[in-house]
């Protein structure tokens, strides 16, 4: 029997159907040549696979999210000094002070969610998947997906409400609006075309890159890089300690290092006071951490009010070397593949 996606036709059809999705999915999670490359690879992987899958968009996205964490995590070992940094260029779909208050409260909202609730919203309002298609793009039961979800919902609805005591619309309308991916335009004919060949577009006009998830590579001077573990003080539950031993220089394996940590977890910064930081834990990835954590200011971290941060310690002291820093989603993505998915916090 012919395999069903021999006819050139045929599998023309399946791409240009999964194309745009997957595209729209990559852009939002990494820099805009990575996602075109990996958006290559997942269409090579259709191909090879030869048989249309039930639900072609969410079996695109799964095979994408898989090849994006291996980019991802490759990119992160080939430079030991290397830091990817996010870039919040909010998009200007609205220009009215009081939707750009709106929605900056909806994304401090999102971030405050544990990730492994987190993704199911995104995919839920971003890429308007169901829970079962959700299921099938983090690979796990549909009602797994589906407990995930919900649980997003209620957080994210807690954080609204704390925000505002009214009600804000709807909830994926409100997602929607902060969608990173919200401005691409869909793949024109001759890109398309360009992506079923695999090959490059040297004379095509460069792109705008997606805002609020564009991931930039910066390596980092050896005489600029923060010590692998600051010495800060650091306090886990009702004790407190102080940190000692700094070292010099960062790991060879991020990776490594991070499993190394005794605890690690990520937390809001709810105050700073003279020299002291208070943070609220949110969620936990390794060890016992209390509901709330103090550590003092120091080099190698700057802390903002309002922001949340990945944090990892290993003997009392906060690794550095950009394993403790703003939580985003490359640094979470190295959490996740260490530790795995967190549990929520307070």
């Amino acid at each position: 029997m012919q395999d069903p996606l021999a006819d050139p036709e045929r599998f023309a059809v399946l791409a240009a159907t999964v194309a745009d999705p997957v595209r729209r999915y990559l852009w939002r999670r990494a820099d805009a040549g990575t996602a075109d490359d990996v958006l290559a690879l997942t269409i090579t992987v259709l191909r090879e696979r030869r048989i249309a899958p039930p639900d072609p968009v969410a079996q695109a996205l799964a095979i994408a999210r898989a090849l994006l964490r291996n980019a991802l995590r490759g990119q992160r070992r080939q430079s030991l000094l290397s830091q990817r940094l996010a870039l919040v260029e909010p998009p200007q779909l609205q220009t009215d002070e009081e939707s750009r208050r709106l929605h900056d409260r909806v994304r401090l909202a999102l971030s405050r969610v544990a990730e492994s609730d987190a993704e199911p919203l995104r995919l839920w309002a971003w890429d308007g998947l169901d829970a079962h298609a959700i299921g099938i793009v983090l690979g796990m039961p549909e009602e797994d997906a589906t407990d995930r979800l919900e649980r997003g919902r209620r957080r994210i609805g807690q954080e609204l409400l704390r925000g505002s005591p009214e009600r804000d619309g709807d909830l994926r309308a409100l997602l929607r609006a902060i969608d990173p991916a919200a401005s691409l335009p869909p793949l024109s004919d001759r890109e398309l075309a360009v992506v079923l060949a695999g090959t490059d577009r040297d004379d095509a006009p460069p792109r705008r890159r997606s805002p609020w998830l564009i991931a930039g590579v910066g390596a980092l001077a050896v005489a600029a890089i923060a010590s692998l573990l600051l010495p800060l003080a650091f306090a886990l539950a009702t004790s407190s300690a102080r940190l000692s031993g700094a070292t010099n220089g960062c790991p060879a394996d991020p990776a490594a290092a991070l499993a190394s940590a005794q605890v690690a977890f990520r937390a809001e910064v709810r105050s700073i006071d003279d020299g002291t930081v208070e943070l609220r834990v949110l969620e936990r990835f390794a060890g016992e951490v209390g509901d709330s954590v103090t550590v003092t200011q120091g080099r190698g971290v700057t802390w903002q009010t309002g922001t949340d941060y990945l944090l990892a310690a290993d003997e009392n002291a906060l690794l550095g070397c950009g394993l403790t820093g703003p939580s985003s989603p490359e640094l979470t993505g190295l959490y996740e593949d260490v530790f795995g998915a967190g549990t929520g916090g307070a």
